[in-house]
């Protein structure tokens, strides 16, 4: 599942990327464009949910300088 979210996420990035240079060369429309824009974002942030994951504690009572 993780490995899964990972490449949607990372290809939904590229889509972001690539979209307004798509619709600059004029490859694309203006709503394909933003349409596509939405859906890419919209499953980063689906997507990242997953595989970021939490943030560690550090365990402090090891630390030298404290």
């Amino acid at each position: 599942m993780k490995k899964i979210s990972k490449l949607l996420g990372y290809v939904s990035l590229w889509v972001l990327f690539l979209m307004p240079f798509a619709y600059f060369f004029d490859l694309v429309g203006f709503t394909a464009m933003t349409g596509a824009m939405l859906a890419s974002t919209v499953v980063w942030y689906l997507t990242a949910f997953f595989w970021i994951g939490d943030p560690q504690v550090p365990n402090l009572e090891e630390d030298p300088l404290l």
